[in-house]
């Protein structure tokens, strides 16, 4: 159950209708989930409320980067919980090698608590020749487009 939730979470993040309960989508998952640590739980809806604001605001590269500080936080909170890779929504839409479209059927890499797509495994190897930050920022620039 906690292991759903938990995933169901990670794959909603984005979704519109997060936005009409935000904190409470988290608190409901922290508190159902008791092996969960509690400050990541507690981080995770700080960046979910944050992230309300922002998108209330109209600062939406603020919204954007709680979005993300939120998503890293869910997926580390899934790991530790055992959600496996596998049952992980990807991340991102574009492929952060060559900005092309992810192709769900090619292997996925785990960075920063996130499961990232590929569009083709050429780009797998590129990607493992990075930094940790040249990672985010490829990343950063395939979500940007």
């Amino acid at each position: 159950m906690v292991l759903v939730m938990l995933a169901a979470l990670a794959a909603t993040l984005l979704a519109p209708s997060i936005w009409t309960a935000p904190a409470r989508a988290a608190q409901e998952i922290a508190a159902t989930a008791p092996a969960v640590d509690a400050a990541k739980a507690a981080d995770l809806v700080k960046a979910i409320d944050a992230a309300d604001k922002a998108v209330k605001a109209n600062q939406s590269k603020k919204a954007i980067e709680e979005l993300r500080t939120a998503r890293q936080l869910a997926g580390q909170i899934a790991q530790a919980a055992g959600v496996t890779m596998a049952q992980m929504p990807i991340c991102n839409a574009n492929c952060p090698i060559l900005s092309d479209k992810v192709d769900p059927k090619v292997t996925t890499r785990m960075h920063k608590g996130q499961r990232v797509g590929f569009c083709c495994s050429d780009c797998l190897g590129s990607w493992d020749k990075l930094s940790e930050k040249e990672k985010d920022a490829k990343l950063s620039e395939a979500e940007n487009k």
